[in-house]
């Protein structure tokens, strides 16, 4: 009796409760066993749970863990409670707090009063408060604040009505017009001006702080507990983020338009990461991290790997897996027709449309109407003139947090409002951003300390390969291995000012061209520089004197504004972009964007790589949808340690300014129509043209398939550039955006601050291809080759190979046939046919959830209650529909483009081009995953001493569903446990609770037979 007790108590101890997991929203194990020595595939691999037996030896047992994932930000991933939402409420802040970030010489600032409340206790003030947000629906001004003061009744000093007082909804606000300044009589405005002019020429005047010291005030300010303000008299609170961190880099972000260094940033997420565990939650990187650490442990002799674990992820190719070719046959760029120079001014983005909206109009309730249904209703709800006295109509309609109109008050404590959707959440970069670096470092430093250990990150993501400024600094400084000796010569500061010396493949004769106009003086100048000229020609002259790039040092490039992107960086400050040359190709040390607490790993110490101390490493503006990262991959593995790239002169500032780096990207068949995948998905208000490429160069959709088969699906590149038509009059169509803009007969700088182009042209001259590639082959192209050559050994591979690629072009096909039915699950296609095919719609309907968009019928109208708009009817043309308008339009005359060749093409052609590159870009990042899977178990398989492969990818949930109906379908895995949900309630705690057996390296194979 005692022994059966003791038994069952110790059962109850070894079954541990499933550990809650955030990160991805699913994962799926799938496994399969292949054979080790037998050379054609018999079909005996299905039986899983035969393991080592008689039979076993000879099979390589494989588990594939398919983690999918939402690319969420990592402060939305560790929030508190797996809840990625945020919790909008009234944040404790300072006139101290408030006053960051403004200048005493800059625009006035002004408070206005919303509303005003007497007598009310303060928990029931932050309540009333947020009615007064939600009635109002404010937009566009800096802040919303509220004041609460206590009431000092000398009759009731311990009673109740001392814990009373008044309360003020105050919007503070920028003005643009000192003349539309309002003077108030009201004592509490007037007191807060005087405190904030005080606190801002406090700020000016003391020693400047880093942008860290700033965050942590913040932050200690928000984590604060003492929300009653002990017996303060006056309290202050800011309608912001609840969660402490996400406030204080929110508001360096709209203050300064910047972030702490990258490796602080890190810091941050670590410390996020303690505190979620003590709520029983861990980061998916932890997962792995424990998983692949157990990986040498399960042998008993050391390098001895029976059971090898690797991780794929979505970011970009590394350089040491690729080098460039110089193409003898075409030694210059040909200039851009006149098509690509008179593109019309890049449109406003969403955002900027919705402030402008905000900014122009009085009606508080218009912006309401975005409510469907019965809510909407309440749009039309007058303000309570009761209490707003003061109400300003034009003050009410601003905004002050996008999200707060969406705020729900069903919660009865105000601190812990309904989460609300945030477009402003890239606080701390993307989480597979994160990701990537921790484990890139930790691969980099484990082949440092061993050559022998497998290279075990790879990644797959081909869109952004060459962008160098897209990595962190210890892989940036391996682009610049890449070039001879006299290239990087040339392009280091001794020969800036020497065009000449210039390789030819670097050169955007555009930017030579604008820079010709300058000189001869034919290049007007907008009315709007006149007025940033004069703010900034201290700065741009400076900039210009240590610009990297000869074709792109003028002074013009560099008083235009167009130094800086305006979108914000997922993760690091936003100097990455703050290069002097205009056209982004190269940056050296000692440039403009030289900024210490802007670089990555800035704070580390002398670990960085020289090349890292003039940016931060990671990328912006949404160029997410790629969200491409330089990554460790599969070839050249003896290159990856080298001591050269990762401890490049570590702190040596005197030889740094002798150092140059690649300031922008390689030229590469990748990245060129890779970036097309931002356009559509992020940034369709940048004007980028490759209708006129597919129209002139490419000529029909037939060719057009069969060019980008050859190029990305296992050709050659000789081969699938014999399919491009290259002649004098087709050219100029080989660019799809140029920095000079032709308007009538007149010339400008074009205005590229937002975002700049970092493939400006087709790469004729020169271009990225696989390593040892002969005759030259893309990375996508040349994996193939390699698996295909992989049956000498093992059929199966030969035949994994020619699967991936069927199944590749079976997905392009059905997606040519139907943009629409087939991004069910992403709803991007469409939101972007929509906005350009049909303007009038997309501004007139809530485009927030693209998914939602993309599956509804009927979308009801945002100017008129009661309208509606039957979505559901407009459907994508096909791939061949689209390829045909762009032909007809392109042969049509058009003399509106000067001295063109190509009849004006409408924005639904464009956008079809770009679906259909978008198609192929998409598809070839499957393609590439499934072949690098393929690779890693056929190494493997050829390996006599493993016996087990753990493979886990982590990628976008679209990616990995596509990954495991390949793997089930076509090569006969076999799906096991599953975790987590594919859909998620927004609200939803987003935690996959992971069993203890999968945390353990054997829980992912079957158990062994006695």
């Amino acid at each position: 009796m005692g022994r059966n007790r003791n038994r069952n108590r110790n059962r109850n101890k070894q079954a541990e409760p499933p550990q809650a997991l955030v990160g991805p929203i699913y994962m799926q194990l799938l496994r399969r066993t292949f054979p080790k020595t037998v050379v054609s595939d018999n079909g005996d691999d299905d039986d899983d749970d035969d393991d080592d037996g008689e039979h076993g030896q000879n099979k390589l047992h494989v588990s594939i863990v398919l983690c999918g994932e939402s690319h969420e930000d990592a402060m939305q991933v560790t929030r508190s409670g797996g809840v990625i939402e945020a919790k909008l409420g009234w944040v404790p802040t300072s006139i101290s707090n408030l006053a960051w970030g403004y200048d005493k010489d800059d625009q006035p600032l002004e408070w206005t009063l919303a509303e005003r409340n007497s007598s009310i206790p303060m928990g029931k003030a932050k309540e009333w408060a947020q009615e007064v947000i939600q009635r109002l629906d404010f937009r566009g001004a800096d802040r919303i604040v509220l004041v609460w003061t206590r009431q000092n009744d000398p009759n009731h000093n311990n009673g109740r009505r001392q814990n009373r007082g008044t309360a003020h909804v105050l919007v503070l606000q920028t003005i643009i017009d000192p003349d539309a300044l309002q003077t108030q009589d009201d004592e509490i405005i007037q007191e807060l001006t005087e405190e904030l002019k005080e606190a801002i020429t406090v700020h000016e005047t003391s020693p400047k702080k880093e942008l860290l010291d700033i965050y942590k005030e913040l932050s200690t300010m928000a984590a604060s507990q003492n929300h009653g303000c002990g017996g303060a008299d006056q309290c202050l609170f800011l309608w912001d983020d609840m969660d402490p961190d996400a406030h204080a880099l929110n508001q360096l972000w709209e203050q300064f338009e910047e972030e702490p260094a990258q490796a602080d940033l890190d810091v941050i997420m670590e410390a996020r990461k303690t505190e979620r565990k003590k709520q029983n939650i861990r980061t998916w990187d932890d997962w792995f991290s424990q998983v692949h650490a157990q990986e040498s442990s399960s042998s008993s002799k050391p390098n001895d790997h029976t059971t090898q674990v690797h991780l794929i992820l979505e970011n970009s190719v590394p350089p040491w897996e690729v080098e460039l070719e110089r193409n003898p046959d075409c030694t210059s760029m040909a200039p851009a027709d006149d098509y690509i120079r008179c593109l019309p001014s890049d449109e406003d983005s969403d955002d900027e449309e919705e402030e402008e909206e905000a900014d122009n109009t009085n009606d508080a309730a218009a912006t309401n109407a975005v409510e469907s249904d019965a809510d909407a209703t309440n749009a039309d709800d007058a303000p309570d003139t009761e209490n707003a006295e003061n109400y300003d109509a034009a003050a009410a309609a601003a905004a002050i947090h996008a999200d707060s109109d969406d705020s729900e008050s069903d919660d009865s404590d105000s601190d812990s409002d309904d989460s609300e959707d945030s477009d402003d959440d890239e606080y701390l970069g993307y989480y597979h951003e994160y990701c990537y670096r921790k484990f890139m470092k930790q691969q980099l430093k484990d082949r440092e300390t061993n050559e022998s250990v497998p290279e075990w990150l790879h990644c797959v993501d081909i869109r952004g390969l060459g962008d160098t400024h897209d990595s962190f600094p210890t892989i940036r400084s391996q682009w610049t291995h890449l070039l001879t000796p006299e290239e990087l010569n040339a392009l280091s500061s001794q020969g800036e000012n020497n065009p000449s010396q210039l390789p030819q493949w670097y050169i955007n004769p555009e930017q030579t061209e604008l820079e010709s106009l300058q000189k001869e003086g034919l290049l007007q100048k907008r009315k709007d520089d006149d007025d940033s000229s004069s703010s900034s020609s201290s700065s741009s002259s400076s900039s210009s004197s240590s610009s990297s790039s000869s074709s792109s040092s003028s002074s013009s490039s560099s008083s235009s504004g167009n130094t800086a992107t305006s979108t914000r960086s997922s993760s690091g400050s936003s100097s990455e972009e703050e290069v002097g040359d205009k056209d982004g190709w190269l940056d050296t040390k000692g440039g403009p964007a030289t900024k210490e607490k802007d670089d990555g790993d800035s704070s580390s110490s002398s670990s960085s790589s020289s090349s890292s101390s003039s940016s931060s490493s990671s990328s912006s503006s949404g160029n997410t949808a790629t969200s491409t990262r330089s990554s460790s991959g599969s070839s050249s593995e003896e290159e990856v340690g080298d001591k050269d790239g990762t401890e490049e002169e570590a702190g040596d500032k005197e030889g740094a300014e002798d150092e140059c780096r690649i300031g922008r990207a390689l030229p590469c068949f990748e990245g060129f129509f890779g970036q097309n995948t931002c356009i559509v998905y992020y940034d369709l208000h940048i004007q980028l043209a490759y209708a006129p490429f597919l129209a002139k160069c490419v000529q029909s959709l037939d060719n057009c398939h069969e060019f980008f088969l050859g190029m990305f699906f296992g050709g050659t590149i000789p081969d699938a550039l014999g399919r491009l038509k290259l002649t004098d009059d087709t050219k100029g169509f080989f660019h799809v955006r140029s920095p000079l803009q032709k308007i009538g007969d007149s010339y400008y700088e074009r205005d590229m601050s937002e975002l700049e182009t970092k493939f400006p042209f087709f790469p004729l001259t020169a271009f990225l291809k696989a390593k040892g590639s002969n005759p030259s082959r893309t990375w996508s192209s040349q994996l193939y080759h390699d698996l295909m050559n992989a049956s000498s050994t093992n059929s199966i591979f030969s035949k994994w190979a020619e699967a991936s690629r069927s199944w590749a072009v079976e997905n392009i096909k059905e997606c040519m046939d139907d943009f629409k039915g087939t991004d069910l699950d992403g709803g991007q296609w469409f939101q972007a046919y929509l906005r350009k095919a049909h303007p009038d719609i997309y501004n007139d309907v809530d485009v927030s959830d693209e998914i939602a968009l993309t599956n509804k019928e009927h979308v009801p109208s945002l100017s008129k209650w009661g309208k509606k708009y039957n979505v559901g009817e407009i459907k994508i043309p096909t791939a061949q529909e689209g390829f045909d308008a762009i032909l007809q339009e392109a042969n049509t005359s058009n003399e509106e483009q000067g001295g063109s060749s190509i009849g004006a093409i409408s924005p639904k052609s464009e956008i079809m081009a770009k679906l259909i590159v978008d198609n192929y870009m998409y598809t070839v990042v499957d393609f590439c995953t499934v072949l690098k899977m393929g690779q890693i178990i056929s190494r493997a398989a050829a390996d006599p001493k493993t016996k087990r492969v753990v493979l886990v990818c982590y990628m976008g949930s679209c990616h990995t569903r596509e990954m495991e109906e390949f793997l089930c379908d076509s090569m006969g895995f076999q799906r096991k446990d599953f975790f987590g949900k594919l859909d998620w309630d927004s609200l939803e705690a987003r935690k996959v609770h992971v069993p203890s057996h999968m945390w353990h390296v054997d829980g992912l194979f079957p158990k062994t037979k006695a």
